[in-house]
């Protein structure tokens, strides 16, 4: 800066080289430049943290506040429900006992149920930090105290007179005042040393049909299980959170910052605040919220220990009328530190990056103007810092970028929903954070297409109900075993599957799992069939093609409904490989590019070269035969004469051919492509060939 006073100063002239002007230049300027554009990037980071970080709070606050709600709806429900029954029973009724039991052990978060006549007869059932049962009742003054064991009420004593009378008890003159459903204020569960907990009480009257009251309901329950689910809220990686009520801990992941324990018993025991917790932290959280504010997300800071965090607070709006907050805590540290190393980064860059430009402006002082503007772009390059939030920022903080693409592949997701289908597709674009969109890439991937053998006779034969049935049994199946090896269903086309695999997430060995699908389909059909033969129903087979090429996949369609295929001459090869099946009499073929991919754990058996339309260059197919695991000799035998019957057949040695052809109709008698070939072989050898002639196939 002192540089910079000097050459604004009007009254000082002086005269400078070329090269130190430029060198003045190249120094002060960038310096300025890298400095601004750090204390801007690093502020303008510390605001987007700010910012998702009261994002993440309301996030938590809303998961709260429905589990809370979900709670409180609970013991709503559970004393309206008993109402209609106290209406028809008395307090010592049995029934009436036996139903608070039913509610107690059906719902574990609540730990009393209990009845209060207008005649001061009393019952509850009441759950015990040890998981026990216990029956309270107060008839005509005289108390009695029962215990749940072996599916019975047992007698713990036996009646005792008593002067307890609930009715004095400030929730039964609450709901007899108020003539509906009310809500205490938080207070200690128990008196016992160690089974002090927090809890609140639904009290709920109770009229007859002429409108006067019979009694108290209430449903009582610990909030120990709303602090237990605190814990599981994952606030940063050392954040804390917590539930005000005013400035008193009702739940905390640890019960101790809630209620202090004592050694004995203590009916007066009482809740911390946050003020007075044992946690310094929480103490420091406590006496900054004093300060107040009338944000709806209040924002706190202190330090406790030299150590500086941060604090926010977010009302429960909306729960029963309870004046309930979300607390949260953080160490500051956690959500700067990144940002502060960021930001090093990102000014050792541009520094380094300034110095190679000077070092080209002192080479090429004459052509100065190349390099500013390299600076000048090298500059802005690094120096932006996007914060709109469509489409994604850009940022090396790997925290902001975590949340920022959160937020984002949401939106994403809910826009490209309406234009999917399946939704499993749309739930793979959701994942990858993509907005769906007309367009493609050209990948390297493995389609299958598979069909039915003889529908067409099969869907004359059976009524429109048995065969939507059959049909959708045989599809299942396949579908299945193709999703299990992460295969994409492409379309079903008539009784025909179109599959592929390799997209939308990257398979470096999707010729293999192609493969693995199309084995364990036939395995699965050979089930499917022998559960027809039991049923009477006709058997399905099928006959499938497998190829593997560079494809074009993407959203094919129009900009209001999309299809995610692939297109391109491999599939139609997988299609031409599934009809050749019928003419060789196998199931399974595989095109050599397939082949090829997986020699290492496939069996795969040379069949022919063929040509398909438009190409004069041969494929040479070949029939799936197993797992190469599970490969029995017999099978590696005919595999390896199929392939010198080929190359003899190719060769023109079609009497070497046609012996080989009958080694193979030794392994495999009924084998219908080496019949083929022998009846060929025998042909040729008693008429050759032209000189032209080729061993592929025109399919044509």
């Amino acid at each position: 800066m002192e540089v910079g006073n000097k050459t604004v100063n009007a009254s000082r002239r002086f005269t400078l080289t070329l090269r130190k002007a430029l060198m003045a230049a190249l120094l002060t300027l960038p310096i300025v430049m890298v400095a601004l554009l750090g204390y801007v990037a690093y502020n303008n980071a510390l605001e987007i943290i700010d910012d998702l970080g009261k994002r993440i709070i309301h996030q938590a606050t809303e998961r709260v506040r429905a589990e809370v709600s979900s709670l409180l709806n609970e013991a709503s429900a559970v004393s309206y429900a008993n109402r209609d029954l106290i209406q028809h029973v008395e307090p010592n009724d049995d029934r009436l006992a036996d139903d608070f039991r039913r509610q107690i052990e059906q719902f574990p978060d609540f730990s009393y149920l209990s009845f209060t006549s207008e005649s001061g007869d009393y019952l509850h059932v009441q759950r015990t930090i040890d998981g026990e049962l216990l029956q309270l009742r107060i008839t005509q003054g005289i108390k009695q105290s029962f215990k749940w064991q072996s599916n019975a009420w047992i007698s713990n004593e036996d009646g005792q007179p008593t002067k307890d009378d609930q009715r004095q008890r400030p929730y039964y003159q609450a709901a007899e005042k108020s003539a509906k459903q009310t809500w205490t204020d938080v207070y200690m569960f128990g008196t016992a040393p160690g089974q002090q907990y927090p809890g609140l009480t639904c009290a709920t009257p109770v009229y007859d049909d002429d409108g006067d009251l019979i009694g108290v309901l209430t449903t009582d329950f610990a909030l120990t299980a709303l602090g237990a689910y605190l814990g599981t809220l994952n606030v940063f990686e050392s954040g804390e959170a917590f539930i005000l009520s005013g400035q008193q801990i009702i739940a905390h992941p640890d019960v101790r910052q809630v209620v202090e324990p004592v050694a004995k018993a203590d009916p007066n025991a009482s809740l911390h605040t946050s003020s007075h917790a044992p946690d310094p932290v929480i103490r420091g959280f406590g006496h900054a919220m004093q300060i107040g504010t009338e944000s709806p997300i209040a924002e706190y800071q202190w330090q406790v220990a030299g150590v500086e965090y941060l604090g926010f607070t977010e009302p429960l709006i909306n729960v029963q009328g309870l004046d309930w907050s979300v607390a949260i805590m953080v160490a500051k540290h956690e959500l700067t530190e990144s940002v502060e190393e960021a930001t090093m980064v990102v000014v050792w860059i541009a520094i380094a990056s300034l110095l190679t430009l000077i070092l080209v402006g002192i080479i090429l002082a004459r052509a100065i103007a190349h390099p500013l503007r390299r600076l000048t772009a090298e500059v802005a390059q690094i120096g932006q810092f996007k914060i709109d939030p469509t489409p994604l920022p850009e940022t090396w903080l790997w925290e902001v970028e975590k949340l920022s693409k959160a937020t984002e592949e949401m939106k994403t997701g809910l826009r490209s929903f309406s234009k999917f289908v399946p939704v499993d597709l749309v739930r793979s674009v959701i994942t990858t954070g993509v907005e769906a969109e007309l367009g493609g890439e050209e990948r390297v991937l493995t389609v299958s297409f598979s069909d039915i053998v003889g529908f067409t006779n099969i869907a004359e034969r059976l009524p429109p109900a048995e065969l939507v049935e059959l049909l959708g049994q045989y599809m299942g199946a396949m579908t299945e075993e193709i999703i299990a090896t992460r295969g994409t269903v492409d379309k079903y086309i008539g009784d025909a599957i179109m599959a592929f695999w390799g997209a939308p997430e990257s398979d470096p060995d999707h010729a293999s799992h192609a493969c693995d699908a199309a084995l364990r389909n036939l395995k699965r059909l050979g089930a499917l069939q022998a559960h027809w033969r039991r049923t009477g129903q006709p058997e399905i087979d099928c006959r499938i093609g497998l190829n593997t090429g560079a494809l074009v996949v993407g959203n094919m369609g129009s900009e209001h409904r999309l299809n995610y295929t692939v297109i391109g001459d491999a599939v139609n090869l997988a299609a031409r490989l599934e009809a050749l099946n019928k003419l060789y009499g196998t199931s399974i073929l595989v095109s050599e590019f397939t082949a090829n991919c997986v020699a290492d754990n496939f069996l795969c058996r040379p069949i022919e070269r063929v040509a398909v339309k438009g190409k004069s260059q041969g494929v040479l197919v070949h029939e799936l035969i197993t797992w190469r695991e599970q490969a029995s000799d017999q099978q590696q035998a005919l595999v390896a004469v199929s392939a010198s019957a080929l190359a003899a057949y190719e060769a023109k040695r079609f009497a070497e051919a046609a012996n080989a052809y009958r080694e193979v109709l030794v392994l495999r008698p009924n084998d219908q492509a080496a019949q083929y070939f022998l009846q060929q072989c025998l042909a040729y050898v008693a008429t050759p060939p032209s000189q032209d002639w080729t061993a592929v196939r025109s399919m044509n």
